[in-house]
C-alpha cells in the first residue's frame, strides 16, 4: 500500500509560515553555510540573487547575508545582503492569498528609508505573493517589484541542476507545484468540475485575451462567488458592463442610487433595450434573469454558463469562448449606440 509522503505545508498554511521559510531559504546564502550543506548553500545564493534580479541586479559576488523577521514588528522579511561593491536592504512584503491593505506598503518602504541604522544600505522592495490577485498596480505604485509563484517556479528549475536535496524544499516546492496544477486546472477538467482555483486561472487567462478589468470574491447573501468585470460603457450616466459570477454571464448595471431615481425603472429600461437588440440579432441565448434585484448593482439580463462557456461534460475551448465573450462585447456597444442614435 501507498501513503502519500506527509508534507509540511500541508499543516505550515500560513503566511508565517511563509515568512519562515523565506528567512530560513535566504539565511543559506550566507558564504560561512557552505560548510554545512553545499547545496543548501548554492540553493539560498540561487534565490537571493534571484530577488535581486527584479532590481536588475547581477553578477555580483555575496560576502554576508543577515536575515531579520517582522522588522519594527511589521515588515515580514528583511535581508541584508553585503557585496564586493555594494551594500543591499531587501524588504518583503509576503502574502499567500491576502492582498496589501491599509497604505501598508508605502509605510513599509518609508520605515526603512528613513531607519538611521541602515542609511549604508541600498533598499530593495519586493512583494512576494504565492496566490494570485487581479492587479499588482499598488505595489508597483509603491516601488516594490514583484516576486511570484512563477519566479519560484523558475528558481526550483535552477536548484534542480545542483547535486543534493533538502525535504523543507522539496516540500515547499511540491506545494507550489500543486497551487500551480490547480489554477491551471480549468484547461483539462470538464467545466461541470471547476472549483474555485479553476475559475482563478480561467480569469487570469481572460486577463492576457480580453481586457478583463478586475477579479475577485463578491459577498452576498448566498455565499458569494468568484467574479469578474470588463467592458463598462455609459448609458444615461449609469455604468453597463459584463460580469461573470463564476456561472452566468450577466449584463449589469451600477452605481444606481435609489436616492438619485427609480432603481427598479432604470432596471427595467435598459433591460428593455438588451432585449430588445437580443431580439433584433436572433441572440436568444440573452435571456431576462430568474428574479429582479433593486439595488446599486443589477443584472437586467443573463447568458446561462452552458450557452456561453461550454456544457458541463465539455473541456474548455479557449478560442471559441473568447470569440463569444468578444461577441457580447460588441453587442454591448451596439446597445448603447443604439440609445444614442434615437437621442441623436
Amino acid at each position: 500500500m501507498n501513503v502519500k509522503k506527509p508534507n509540511l505545508f500541508t499543516w505550515a498554511t500560513k503566511e508565517l509560515s511563509q515568512d519562515a521559510f523565506i528567512c530560513w531559504l535566504a539565511a543559506w546564502a550566507n558564504p560561512d553555510c557552505f560548510g554545512n550543506s553545499k547545496y543548501m548553500f548554492e540553493s539560498g545564493t540561487a534565490f537571493v540573487h534571484a530577488l535581486l534580479s527584479k532590481h536588475n541586479i547581477s553578477n555580483i559576488e555575496i560576502t554576508k547575508v543577515e536575515v531579520e523577521r517582522q522588522l519594527f514588528g511589521v515588515i515580514d522579511v528583511v535581508i541584508k545582503v553585503y557585496t564586493t561593491n555594494k551594500n543591499y536592504l531587501i524588504i518583503i512584503e509576503d502574502k499567500i492569498h491576502s492582498s496589501e491593505h491599509s497604505n501598508q506598503l508605502a509605510r513599509y518602504s518609508s520605515l526603512a528609508r528613513n531607519s538611521k541604522h541602515h542609511q549604508e544600505l541600498e533598499l530593495l522592495c519586493l512583494f512576494v505573493k504565492t496566490g494570485d490577485q487581479a492587479s499588482y498596480a499598488s505595489a508597483k505604485k509603491y516601488g516594490y517589484s514583484l516576486f511570484l509563484r512563477s519566479d519560484f517556479l523558475s528558481l526550483f528549475k535552477v536548484i534542480e541542476s545542483f547535486d543534493g536535496t533538502n525535504d523543507i524544499l522539496e516540500d515547499f516546492k511540491t506545494n507550489i507545484i500543486s497551487s500551480e496544477n490547480s489554477i491551471n486546472s480549468f484547461e483539462k477538467l470538464s467545466i461541470q468540475k471547476w472549483h474555485w482555483d479553476s475559475w482563478k486561472g480561467f480569469y487570469m487567462f481572460l486577463q492576457k485575451s480580453i481586457n478583463l478589468t478586475d477579479w475577485r470574491y463578491v459577498a452576498n447573501p448566498t455565499g458569494g462567488f468568484l467574479g469578474a468585470w470588463w467592458h463598462f460603457l455609459t448609458w444615461k450616466n449609469f455604468n453597463v458592463y459584463l460580469q461573470i459570477e463564476q456561472g452566468n454571464l450577466c449584463f449589469k448595471i451600477g452605481e444606481v442610487y435609489k436616492n438619485d431615481c427609480n432603481q427598479g425603472s432604470v432596471r427595467n429600461e435598459w433591460h428593455s433595450v438588451v432585449i430588445k437588440e437580443a431580439k433584433k440579432r436572433g441572440f436568444s441565448e440573452i435571456k431576462r434573469p430568474n428574479r429582479f434585484g433593486s439595488g446599486t448593482y443589477m443584472t437586467i439580463a443573463i447568458v446561462e454558463r452552458k450557452d456561453w462557456l461550454g456544457s458541463d461534460d465539455s473541456i474548455l475551448d479557449k478560442k471559441q469562448v473568447i470569440e463569444t465573450l468578444l461577441k457580447y462585447e460588441v453587442f454591448l456597444t451596439e446597445c448603447v449606440n443604439s440609445v444614442l442614435q434615437k437621442v441623436e
